[in-house]
């Protein structure tokens, strides 16, 4: 069991609850010079994320394999890595990140790939994208801000798709 404090345990019964809890919680988690980590920052659901998180006051660090102009305004520092499951690349990242910010609040785990064929159709090197990119960043990330997220008490968030518990025709990965 994991014990934690009244602010972070609200019990929520009545809307006056809801409303009460939402504003101790803005208080709480935001404006607090807060750092974020986006994977897939470019992209429709990273883009959406880190201007969320951008609203409320935090800095908005982003990996991406491209350079989206739309972000200018929402991203503080975008790094462009072109193999998020290298793990050299990570590790330059990492190093990169360190020596500019002593802080991490958070990482929101949200690159992905998506190959849309048949199960029979899907070989070795499909599988091996796949779990390159959805999977071994997440352990990566992890692993080398680790000491970071401890410091700050932060959090790290996997975003997964739907297709994680229904799928649809062609999508076996």
């Amino acid at each position: 069991m994991y014990i934690m404090n009244d602010i972070e345990s609200q019990d929520i019964d009545t809307e006056s609850d809801f409303i009460i809890t939402e504003n101790i919680m803005k208080g709480y988690c935001f404006n607090k010079n807060k750092i974020v980590l986006i994977t897939g920052a470019c992209g429709g659901i990273g883009l959406s994320t880190a201007q969320i998180f951008k609203n409320n006051g935090w800095k908005v660090v982003g990996i991406d394999v491209k350079n989206n102009t739309n972000m200018l305004n929402i991203i503080d520092e975008l790094f462009i890595i072109d193999d998020i499951s290298n793990e050299e690349e990570l590790i330059k990242f990492t190093q990169d990140y360190h020596s500019k910010y002593s802080r991490l609040d958070c990482i929101i785990n949200n690159a992905a790939s998506q190959i849309c064929k048949p199960i029979h159709e899907t070989d070795n090197n499909d599988w091996t994208t796949i779990m390159n990119t959805n999977v071994t960043p997440f352990f990566l990330l992890s692993k080398y801000f680790r000491d970071l997220l401890i410091k700050t008490k932060g959090s790290i968030v996997n975003i997964s798709s739907v297709h994680a518990i229904c799928t649809s025709e062609n999508i076996a990965l």
